[in-house]
């Protein structure tokens, strides 16, 4: 018996929400689950990378809806016809929130993924045909096929600069700004650190525009989406940042450990899931622009402290990002809820 799982996204724009369903598909047995995505809204580059892995329906381009797109979702389901319908975000917070209800009132099993931060909308979503999964923190593994990117040299930098990376979604929760201006404190110290930021969002050209206020054009780098990079991305950097306030650790910080790179992070329940203070990373006060400053600026100087929290930091996620629990659980879980 094949089990047909739909795989529903209120924004393929959320890079790290894809990234965690394209790792869950790609490592789930091909012969007895299929796949199919639905996603809400998207752009056509984050499109054009998910129908590389599954089929995927978008309703929209942007994040406007069409006042029809309840009855196209509701269409959708119908069509696809699957015994699983696994949501991994409630979408936007709004509209979708108040029509959820009767957006799942005709379908089969739903399973909500972990990384619904609203408790108190939740609470009024638990219809008998709800579930919540747990979490899936894991590390996409490099793929064959993968053509190596020289990142310096995509940029125009010399080979001897010092990269520091984050991958966020450019909104709120990302606390790119602190990025920025972290940044441009390190510019007077050094004049060969430059920051890389990979992902997408609504936040992009008030991120821009901070940026140039700053004076920091040559030093700050958007690189757009990251979904068709993993560990290659990773290796090429000096230091990670991880300054968000996100309710799970993203893929890119799993994937930044795993290649043993010194990271710093803000002091957050979801950080200190995977990451011990002073020895596999560096957990900072969230917004504290200062310490992370001072720290980046003590790792960069003293290469022997950064180069043995990356390699507490690999040898601890070989371990906890290997995945495969978290991948046979969301199986069994897809087995047993097929069966209801």
């Amino acid at each position: 018996m094949t089990i047909r799982v739909l795989h529903v996204l209120g924004d393929l724009t959320a890079d790290d929400v894809v990234r965690r369903m394209l790792i869950l598909v790609r490592r789930l047995g091909r012969d007895e689950f299929q796949h199919a995505a639905l996603a809400i809204h998207g752009n056509d580059r984050a499109m054009s990378h998910c129908l590389t892995v599954l089929p995927t329906t978008r309703l929209h381009r942007h994040r406007f809806y069409h006042l029809l797109w309840p009855m196209q979702f509701r269409q959708s389901i119908k069509e696809y016809r699957p015994d699983v319908l696994h949501w991994w975000r409630a979408g936007p917070v709004g509209v979708v929130d108040r029509l959820l209800p009767w957006l799942i009132s005709h379908c089969p099993t739903v399973l909500f993924d972990a990384d619904l931060d609203a408790s108190n909308r939740w609470d009024r979503w638990q219809y008998a045909n709800c579930v919540r999964a747990g979490e899936l923190h894991a590390a996409e593994p490099p793929r064959d096929g993968n053509a190596m990117v020289d990142l310096r040299q995509e940029l125009g930098l010399d080979q001897h600069v010092r990269l520091i990376g984050v991958d966020e979604q450019l909104d709120l929760k990302g606390r790119l700004k602190d990025a920025i201006w972290v940044a441009d404190l390190l510019k007077v110290l050094h004049d060969d650190v430059h920051l890389i930021i990979a992902g997408q969002g609504a936040l992009r050209w008030q991120l821009g525009r901070f940026r140039y206020q700053c004076h920091i054009e040559d030093r700050v780098h958007f690189v757009g989406s990251a979904l068709g990079w993993n560990s290659q991305f990773v290796s090429q950097l000096n230091l990670w940042w991880s300054l968000g306030t996100r309710s799970l650790p993203s893929v890119a910080l799993c994937e930044a450990l795993t290649a043993g790179l010194p990271v710093i992070a803000s002091d957050t329940p979801a950080h200190r899931e995977v990451i011990e203070d002073g020895v596999n990373g560096i957990l900072v006060p969230v917004g504290n622009r200062a310490n992370v400053a001072r720290q980046s600026e003590r790792l960069l100087q003293d290469q022997t402290i950064a180069r043995q929290i990356g390699d507490d930091a690999r040898h601890r996620a070989q371990s906890t990002f290997a995945a495969a629990g978290a991948i046979d659980a969301y199986g069994q879980l897809y087995r047993e809820l097929a069966r209801r």
